[in-house]
Order: C-alpha cells, then structure tokens, then sequence
C-alpha cells in the first residue's frame, strides 16, 4: 500500500502540473505499458470522484445567494483516493481509451445542460416558468421567457444554457461571455461551457485558449484538460 500511496502522490504531482520532471514521467508512460495503464486508472478515477463531488454540492446546495455562495469542500482524502485506486489496480479492471472525435462528438460527449439548483421565490412568476420550461427540457420556451426577463447573472446562465441545449452556439457564446465575475457560483461551468459553446461552432482555435485558461482550482480543470487532449 506504502508503493501504491507514493505512485499516486506521482500522478498527483503530474495532473496538477507540479512533476520535478515531466518529460522523465512522459518518457515512462510511453516505455511502461503497465504504468501507462495505472496512470490511466488513476486519472479516470480522480474524475469520477470530482464529479461525485459536484453533484454532492448540488444536492445539499438548498439556499442561493447571487452575490456570495460558500464554496464545495473536498469530501475525499488522497488516503481514500490511494486506497480506491489499489483496489481498482488490484482487480484488474480494463479502461477505454477514446480515439481521436470530431468537435460534434466531443461537444455531444462533454455538455450536459447544467441541473437547475435556484430556490424560485414565489413572487417571480416568471423567473418559476422560466426554470420550469428549462428543468422540463422544453429549451425553446425557456429561452422566450428568459429573454423577456431582466438581465442578471441568473438569468444570463440558463439562458445560455438554454441556448447550447438547442444547439444556438454562437448566441450561447454571447451569454456565457457575460459570466465574468470570479467569485460567481456560475462563473467555473460558464467558463467551461464557453469552451464547449466555441466547440459546438467549430471553432477550435477560441475553444482551446478557453480550456487553457481555466485554472487547475477550477473543478472543471481535469475536464478540460481531458477536451484539450481530444481537440
């Protein structure tokens, strides 16, 4: 287990861009198939539990404030991440690794329309239709109705996520452009979104430069690193 923990402390440092010696660990990866196949178990499964952690933000997430939201804490410990990836290790478990895809085919891979997490008060009438159209998947009325409504930060995500959903990419573009305060809690998925949403034009030049910019403490940073490998 003492082997395992420091290989993956090794992966760590590599996926987070913190190596002492990157081309000696890409050297390996190319040379040590059984390295290359553990590296790769390793990332996937870091993936699955980011993404479990986000979903576990989004469902205790029950109160929305636009101007300031506690941000998600880490619910796994690299202690738990060592020993799930041993026994993923140990069990043999096989990995796909994805062949080179058109822009259509990684866009349809990687966006799905973000969950709707607003507590509507019972007052916005309107904004309660809006998020009911959009949570029922019925993309074409939520857009009408989010167009009619003031331009805020809320509104300006879902419609742009309204607008991705019904494959309108250069307006999505427009929208999530808008997204550009920090500290948003809508700020990360636009951020990546606008990547997808330049995907979706086919626009791989804009698309790239999106997905470079994304920090590494973004929770969408091994998501777009994954894109940038496929693009």
């Amino acid at each position: 287990m003492a082997d395992n923990e420091n290989e993956m402390e090794i992966f760590d440092a590599y996926l987070f861009d913190d190596a002492s010696d990157k081309s000696a660990f890409d050297k390996r990866l190319q040379e040590d198939p059984e390295f290359n196949t553990r590296f790769e178990a390793y990332k996937t499964l870091t993936q699955a539990i980011e993404k479990v952690e986000i979903l576990d933000f989004k469902a205790n997430l029950n109160n929305w404030d636009k101007e300031k939201v506690t941000k998600p804490t880490k619910i796994f410990t690299l202690k738990w991440v060592g020993i799930a990836a041993s026994l993923i290790l140990l069990f043999g478990l096989g990995y796909i690794f994805l062949n080179q895809k058109s822009p259509e085919d990684l866009l349809a891979a990687n966006f799905t329309p973000y969950d709707n997490i607003i507590t509507v008060r019972g007052e916005k009438v309107s904004i309660d239709d809006a998020m009911t159209a959009y949570q029922n998947k019925n993309y074409t009325a939520a857009i009408q109705m989010f167009e009619s409504l003031p331009n805020d930060i809320m509104t300006t995500f879902y419609l742009g996520e309204s607008y991705m959903a019904a494959k309108e990419y250069e307006k999505a573009t427009t929208a999530f452009l808008q997204i550009n305060d920090e500290e948003s809690l809508f700020y990360p998925i636009a951020e990546y979104h606008l990547a997808l949403a330049y995907l979706g034009l086919n626009d791989i030049e804009n698309s790239t430069l999106t997905l470079k910019k994304i920090k590494p403490t973004s929770e969408y940073y091994a998501s777009a690193q994954d894109l940038l490998e496929n693009l």
